[in-house]
Parts: C-alpha cells; structure tokens; sequence
C-alpha cells in the first residue's frame, strides 16, 4: 500500500475511534489486512550495494 494511503486510513481511523490507544490497534490491524492485497508499489525502490560498502536507493523502472 502506498505510504499516502496509509496515512489517509490510520488518520481516519484515529478520528472515527476518538481514542488514540484504539486507532493504533485498529491502524496496525488495518494495516496487515490491507497490505496482504495486491496493489502495485513493491520493488518500487531498488537498493544497490557497491563494492565501497555504500548503499543506492534507485528507482525501479518496472514500477508500472
């Protein structure tokens, strides 16, 4: 799931409950049963290791 759309439902998921301890159960429930769909964004960043010991995040061209 895209960072975006996890912030839109952990926020909304913190203001309908009006309890913080409850939205951060209910956000990191939210967040397993919403990550185990398909939707697109993995390997969007690629990190490559150099022979220096330095890490590059590249961007994945087989994004879309």
């Amino acid at each position: 799931m895209f960072t975006t759309a996890h912030a839109v439902v952990a926020i909304t998921i913190a203001h309908q409950t009006g309890d913080p301890m409850l939205g951060l159960v209910l956000g990191v429930l939210s967040h397993l049963i919403f990550d185990a769909i398909p939707h697109g964004d993995r390997n969007f960043f690629a990190v490559e290791r150099h022979s220096s010991g330095k890490f590059n995040v590249v961007k994945d061209q087989k994004f879309f």
